[in-house]
């Protein structure tokens, strides 16, 4: 019986044929290959279209980062979700990166990130609690509640955060992808300002 089992093994060594190891060996490929291509495309839509392409990235990264904000608290507003892509879908950062490097000139990636978190990002996020704000149509005087009891516990967590990204950005990456790299990091960071802003909304 032992003989027989091992007569058999190398007929199941057999049943995968040379042809069909390298099927399954594309197969495997095929996802990658198409991260790949996209990865391909956005670079070309960056470097031919940066604008368009930077607003459009904005755009859809911040109504997707209040949507899952907004699932996380059991509730959803269209409303909600298109104001934080309105309100984050200009390049501010585009703008903002070509200022420093004019004034500034390359490197120097400590000051960048000095001038950035102390002028730039509470800038930022005190535009992000009032356009989002009123594209939802709160009163103003709730918005300005808003901005009392949530503004400053927002800064202090950006503080804890943002330094670090700001910094590998502008040490690390090149202009091209600054604001993009910026954008995948708002993303987690605008999911925090949507749970923190819709925790009156649900109470």
């Amino acid at each position: 019986a032992e003989a027989a089992e091992a007569m058999a093994e190398p007929e199941k060594s057999l049943d995968k044929t040379p042809d069909a190891e390298q099927g399954e060996a594309e197969d495997s490929e095929v996802p990658s290959g198409r991260l790949v291509a996209v990865a391909a495309w956005y670079d070309k839509e960056l470097r031919t279209r940066p604008l368009l392409t930077k607003t459009w990235t904005a755009f859809v990264m911040s109504g997707m980062s209040n949507s899952l904000a907004q699932a996380m608290q059991s509730r959803f507003s269209g409303r909600e979700a298109l104001s934080y892509s309105l309100q984050a879908a200009p390049p501010y950062s585009h703008f903002w990166f070509m200022l420093l490097d004019g004034q500034l000139g390359p490197g120097k990636a400590v000051l960048k990130t000095f001038l950035d978190q102390v002028i730039w990002r509470p800038l930022l996020v005190f535009y992000t609690f009032v356009l989002s704000g009123v594209l939802t149509g709160k009163p103003w005087e709730e918005v300005k509640l808003n901005i009392r009891q949530n503004y400053l516990t927002a800064i202090k967590s950006m503080w804890k955060v943002w330094p670090a990204v700001m910094f590998v950005n502008q040490k690390y990456v090149p202009a091209l992808y600054q604001s993009s790299l910026m954008d995948l990091a708002s993303f987690f960071w605008d999911v925090y300002l949507s749970l923190l802003q819709g925790r009156r909304a649900i109470k």
